[in-house]
């Protein structure tokens, strides 16, 4: 399988974000608290029912502060289908 873009919006502080990946190895780099654990998180959530409470002590905080609700889209391919 191969992760070809993240979108996430009003996940923790992402209040907008798309990611898409290059072939091969990534490297997301940024300062602390920027929410590079909160894209793994995610990807975990949406790709594999990964409870998002498993992540944080309280679901609500994995949506962003003052939102109603959060998305979380992942595009991937496996066998050359996306």
């Amino acid at each position: 399988m191969q992760i070809l873009s993240i979108k996430l919006i009003n996940i923790k502080s992402h209040r907008d974000t798309e990611l898409i990946f290059a072939p091969g190895i990534n490297v997301l780099s940024c300062p602390n608290g920027a929410g590079k654990s909160t894209v793994f998180e995610a990807i975990g959530y949406a790709l594999f029912g990964v409870d998002a409470r498993d992540f944080v002590s309280n679901v609500d905080r994995f949506i962003t502060f003052g939102a109603k609700k959060g998305e979380i889209s992942v595009t991937f391919r496996t066998d050359d289908v996306e």
